[in-house]
């Protein structure tokens, strides 16, 4: 089904953070978005920006009746897997008890609540993972987000679940950048950058991710889980080697480095590279090459 072309009230929940820029910049273009934001408040243009902070439950329920959804696309979380690991109760608060309360207090039944989740609720010993697959987390935030997942599985009727890879893309004009923005400046300003030789993603760009939340707020599809990472299994020293070659950095400043010999602080899964043919088929989404996506971030 195909919804009507008339404008939607659309929520987006972390609208501070790296996918809740692009994505309501892009939506507002053709709905009335508002963005949610817990303690940096900032400028999107045509958006209305509502506090939220999920420590704070009572701010969910005025949040939700001053501007009253048709359709919710959560992607406010707590995301650094070593934040987790160091406050899980405070992960869990934002993670878990922050949608199951998004839940209780949407009041029109029939919105749609898209939920934003992880490649890492797979433990990465069975890659590539589909749909189908079963999830077994490794760290709180994995966790954390897989039984978010459940609630909006056994809670919300009309919902959809995207899963998405490791994200990168261009730097947005204010805040934190993605794991991309990171590699650059390490590159620029350091003599040496060390990257995981042996940790396997399927790495997407931000804008594909911001084409499928449009395509499944248009659009009825016949399922409730999707999985969306971009078309290549790459290690995170690869990358690294396409973005010094494309910025003219010295490959000779990329130091591999295997999982087991540094302390991240939280388990790393080894591969959770995800098969995004479902999405594929159901909706007319091109996953951007890796070589294409840097080359339109930094030479175009």
């Amino acid at each position: 089904m195909t919804f009507p072309q008339q404008s939607k009230k659309i929520l987006v929940t972390g609208g501070s953070g790296y996918l809740g820029r692009f994505l309501a910049r892009e939506l507002s273009s053709d709905h009335d978005v508002a963005f949610t934001y817990a303690t940096t408040r900032i400028h999107i243009p045509r958006c209305n920006p509502l506090w939220l902070d999920f420590l704070h439950p009572e701010t969910v329920d005025s949040c939700l009746r001053e501007f009253q959804p048709d359709i919710v696309v959560h992607a406010a979380a707590l995301a650094d897997g070593g934040q987790c690991e160091a406050s899980p109760e405070k992960a869990r608060a934002i993670n878990v008890t922050g949608t199951e309360q998004l839940l209780l207090r949407l009041q029109n039944p029939d919105a749609l609540f898209i939920y934003i989740s992880t490649d890492l609720v797979f433990d990465g010993t069975n890659a590539p993972y589909d749909e189908q697959a079963i999830p077994n987390p490794l760290g709180i935030y994995g966790k954390t987000k897989r039984c978010a997942e459940l609630l909006v599985q056994s809670e919300w009727q009309n919902h959809v679940i995207l899963r998405c890879a490791l994200m990168y893309g261009p730097k947005p004009s204010s805040g934190k950048g993605s794991f991309l923005q990171w590699m650059d400046k390490t590159f620029r300003e350091q003599e040496s950058i060390s990257l995981f030789i042996d940790e396997f993603r399927t790495p997407v760009y931000v804008k594909d991710v911001v084409r499928a939340v449009s395509a499944l707020i248009q659009t009825d599809g016949s399922h409730r889980l999707y999985h969306i990472g971009g078309p290549e299994r790459i290690s995170r020293v690869d990358f690294g080697k396409r973005l010094a070659a494309i910025r003219g950095y010295d490959p000779l400043k990329i130091k591999g480095t295997r999982i087991r010999d540094l302390d991240t602080g939280f388990l790393r899964p080894a591969d959770v590279s995800l098969d995004s043919s479902r999405i594929q088929h159901a909706y007319p989404i091109s996953l951007t090459l890796i070589s294409d996506a840097l080359h339109e971030i930094f030479v175009q």
